[in-house]
């Protein structure tokens, strides 16, 4: 028979694996919802919309399975107790993270070529796109490793995110000034910049539940963002 505490422990790893595989799934919709952005892929757009509900239905599983957990299984040390209260937290991000995926993919389903229209050749857009694809990667591996350096490095990188938003929310409205046939993508574009910049801060958030879950101690890696 194997003992109660390592079956415990099975169970805690299960599912400490399960959110890595939930991270996984929104990091693969976003670096498919920005493959469609630079190409046009509209198939590729519509792969991201249909896989949407998986992602939730992940989010679903691990709520109810750390509550089922908190319920039956008494956790008595410290860190066993704070997996199971941030797990819900994590999965709500990570989830999150999942729809701002779709919600560009919508839009680039109905506007193929808005990038190319806007933004298309504009390297301060690549290396927002870049930051949103790092910051939700490096979510992941802090994550996985726990690792508490990892997750602080994000309140850096969501700065230049904030800054970038402002920079290229002004040049795509300059370029709707410029060309009222803009207009359509144009309003498009600036939702999209705006759901990236919230990408990050969700990243952020988990970057705060990351190091709560290892060190017992809950800080904000941005108080001023």
């Amino acid at each position: 028979m194997i003992p109660l505490r390592a079956r415990y422990q099975h169970y805690l790893d299960e599912l400490h694996g399960d959110v890595v595989r939930l991270g996984e799934k929104v990091h693969l919709a976003w670096e498919r919802t920005l493959k469609s952005m630079d190409t046009g892929n509209v198939v590729l757009a519509g792969w991201v919309i249909d896989n949407d509900r998986e992602i939730d239905d992940s989010r679903r599983y691990l709520e109810e399975r750390a509550i089922t957990m908190l319920a039956t299984q008494q956790p008595i040390v410290g860190h066993d107790l704070r997996l199971l209260a941030t797990v819900s937290t994590l999965a709500g991000e990570l989830e999150r993270i999942g729809d701002y995926a779709r919600s560009v993919a919508r839009r680039v389903r109905l506007h193929p070529n808005l990038l190319q229209r806007t933004l298309g050749n504009d390297p301060q857009w690549a290396r927002m796109t870049e930051l949103a694809r790092y910051m939700v990667q490096i979510c992941m591996d802090a994550l996985l490793a726990q690792n508490t350096e990892l997750a602080m490095q994000l309140a850096e990188l969501e700065n230049e995110v904030d800054t970038l938003r402002h920079t290229l929310r002004g040049r795509v409205i300059e370029q709707m000034r410029a060309d009222p046939s803009l207009l359509d993508v144009g309003i498009e574009m600036l939702e999209i910049i705006t759901v990236l910049e919230r990408t990050a801060d969700r990243t952020t958030n988990i970057g705060e539940n990351i190091i709560f879950l290892v060190e017992g101690e809950y800080k904000l890696l941005n108080p001023d963002g």
